[in-house]
């Protein structure tokens, strides 16, 4: 019989996994100025507690030191109640970190055990959010994954382990809720366009509502564009975009027909650079990502519509017809050499355009 094809929940439960093993044997890192606290877990493995050890013990004949995550409970985001069917679900998964070690230079099994449980804590401690690559029918998809550290009641605790026989002792054992992970659909469902602008018309009765026409420019409001300072203090900060059209800051711009190019303002750290992407909607794919457009450097650290700045970068519409795009930098930084990179994204502008 053959075994189920990868799913996205596999997969990230998977990454996790070769993450904990990587982490506890200090892959990658430098170790010879800690000598001493090397950690040799030759398996990492996905299931229930009782398939891999009894009574307390490490399976029969076996002299290696073993964790397992035994991945016990999914919940649905909150957030997320009023998903279509096509659309990407997100679960907040909770995990049991179990050790199997065994007695080792005059160290026992049980304190094994504890010096594993520690690593795995350090881990997950300096390396909160996990940057993990689905593959999605052959695209990659990029989640963030946060490892967020439970303290399970003894009756949780209780409920856990009874369930996993009378043959296997409580072990010594750590929580974590990793959230989210995706439930990736096999047929998308197509994303509706935005709300790009609002307005508001008032007709003393319905035998006049058609006396107004069919043009609603004077009473159509887009959002406004307000002086913000980006504070570059923090590792984390977020870069701040926005249009250049007509002597003004914009947000969101309106066209009857494509303009062949648009003016970008961009504000954070002074000389960082950041990528710009296209996301383009038409009727019959929806949303579609496009490759990064262009490189920015930065030159400002505030933007302020009273006092308009130069273009920082002129980028060409990738809309040929009527159809929706946004665009939304992103800047990677990395807090140490030996973790993965970390990305913030920058707000959404908004370009729509429509057949006159």
């Amino acid at each position: 019989m053959a075994a189920p094809s990868p799913s996205s929940l596999s997969q990230v439960c998977r990454k996790i996994a070769e993450f904990v093993k990587a982490g506890v044997n200090h892959e990658g890192l430098d170790m010879s100025s800690h000598a001493g606290h090397e950690h040799n877990v030759e398996q990492v493995t996905i299931g229930n507690p009782a398939a891999v050890g009894s009574g307390g013990k490490s399976d029969a004949g076996s002299d290696i030191h073993r964790l397992n995550l035994f991945f016990y409970r999914f919940e649905p985001f909150e957030f997320h109640a009023d998903l279509l069917p096509g659309e990407s679900w997100l679960l907040r998964t909770h995990c049991l970190i179990t050790p199997f070690a065994v007695s080792e230079d005059n160290v026992s099994a049980g304190e094994n055990d504890l010096r594993l449980l520690g690593e795995v804590m350090r881990v997950f401690h300096e390396t909160p959010v996990l940057n993990v690559t689905v593959d999605d029918s052959g695209e990659n998809v990029d989640f963030a994954i946060q490892a967020l550290f439970e303290s399970l009641s003894t009756e949780s605790i209780n409920q856990i382990w009874s369930t996993q026989g009378s043959e296997l002792a409580f072990r010594p054992s750590l929580s974590y809720e990793f959230s989210m992970a995706p439930v990736l659909p096999l047929s998308r469902s197509v994303g509706a366009p935005l709300v790009g602008a609002t307005g508001l018309v008032a007709h003393a009765g319905m035998e006049s509502a058609g006396s107004i026409g069919t043009d609603y420019s004077d009473i159509v409001q887009t959002p406004q564009v307000n002086r913000v300072s980006v504070d570059t203090g923090s590792e984390e900060w977020a870069p701040v975009i926005c249009f250049i059209h007509e002597g003004n800051y914009a947000r969101s711009l309106l066209f009857s027909g494509a303009p062949t190019q648009l003016d970008i303002k961009v504000a954070g750290r002074i000389d960082d650079e950041l990528k710009l992407y296209w996301d383009v909607w038409d009727k019959l794919s929806g949303w579609q990502t496009r490759t990064a457009e262009h490189l920015v450097q930065i030159h400002d650290v505030e933007i302020d519509p009273a006092h308009v700045g130069s273009a920082d970068a002129t980028l060409s519409v990738p809309i040929t017809g009527s159809g929706q795009a946004t665009l939304y930098a992103e800047r990677t930084w990395q807090n140490l050499p030996e973790q993965p990179e970390r990305t913030v994204r920058s707000n959404v502008l908004l370009l729509t355009v429509y057949e006159p």
